[in-house]
């Protein structure tokens, strides 16, 4: 009974703590950098990943999922856009306990050498525009169901540099229908206003729910919707195909879909990729369209070390109840 009110209370918390943290319809967000897939796998599957995420990009993805990590575990990330614009994420994490987990992680942004020009057009120098945040996140299991919480330091560089604080939140629901599906919920980016020189932005708030679910021993479908304070609302739609190899490796097929950008291009929005890798290391690869603004690579290189932590014998609920 204590698993099944957590299991009811949290999606009605979440959606409580939205309403009453700042999140508030506004024109514009600042830092969009901090909504930005942290994992080639993410990337391919369409940004489907808040209850799909299994390594250590789940600091960013759903600080919840952090539990899930059965051995210590290191994700590097990288990201390539139009120009020279790139997008970094280097994260950890670890159970720790009985019961908890925890995660630490960077995620970077930069944006090159940009002339700098005056109201006449007349070049006056050059910035290097970037943004940093820095974060830390704590997961625990209640009664099957996966609990955590995150905060980060954000810096941003423009003319002027600005910083502020952030929260983020999530849940992961126990194993449903036989251990084929689970659903997930995440607030992100919950902070006060970043500010330059004397303007002030908000932060990209958002609330995003989600659900992976195992068509068979091969095949996982993953489905987010999300709903941010700029912007429309968007969902992002992903499948992956796993084929064995010999021993414990396998070769992993993704492909995902995504209408953030619906309206700007035909072929917006389209994601496709591809994983190699064993029990201790894997490799991602993700292609991404970006209509106007080209194609975008990325990849992700995870590490998995030190002996498994064992779980205790999982919680799954079915999917209906019994007659």
């Amino acid at each position: 009974m204590r698993g099944i009110f957590v299991l009811t209370l949290s999606p009605a918390l979440f959606f409580c703590l939205a309403s009453t943290s700042g999140w508030a319809k506004a024109k514009t967000a600042a830092v969009p950098f901090l909504t930005l897939d942290t994992s080639a796998r993410a990337s391919s599957m369409g940004g489907a990943q808040a209850a799909a995420v299994n390594d250590a990009s789940a600091l960013v993805a759903n600080p919840a999922a952090l539990r899930g990590l059965l051995r210590p575990s290191a994700s590097l990330f990288h990201a390539t856009y139009e120009g020279t614009l790139f997008f970094d994420f280097a994260g950890f994490g670890r159970r720790v306990g009985r019961d908890g987990a925890f995660g630490a992680g960077a995620q970077f942004l930069s944006q090159g050498d940009v002339e700098q020009i005056d109201v006449n057009g007349n070049t006056t120098g050059h910035l290097t525009p970037n943004d940093l945040a820095l974060s830390l996140g704590y997961a625990r299991e209640v009664s099957g169901v996966c609990l955590g919480v995150g905060g980060k330091y954000i810096q941003s560089k423009l003319v002027n540099t600005g910083s502020t604080f952030a929260l983020d939140a999530g849940v992961l629901s126990p194993l449903f229908s036989q251990g084929r599906l689970r659903w997930a919920a995440v607030l992100s980016n919950v902070g006060p206003s970043i500010t330059y020189g004397s303007k002030s932005q908000a932060l990209p708030t958002q609330v995003r729910g989600g659900a992976v679910f195992a068509a068979s021993p091969r095949w996982d479908l993953a489905a987010d919707a999300v709903f941010p304070n700029a912007g429309d609302s968007y969902f992002a739609l992903g499948a992956e195909y796993h084929l064995p190899l010999e021993g414990p490796m396998k070769v992993s097929l993704r492909g995902g879909y995504n209408n953030q950008s619906e309206g700007q291009d035909t072929l917006s929005g389209f994601s496709g990729g591809l994983g190699f890798g064993g029990k201790s290391f894997g490799l991602d690869y993700a292609l991404v369209t970006l209509g106007d603004l080209g194609l975008s690579h990325r990849f992700s290189l995870n590490f998995r070390f030190g002996p498994e932590t064992k779980p205790p014998t999982p919680k799954t609920f079915p999917s209906r109840p019994p007659e």
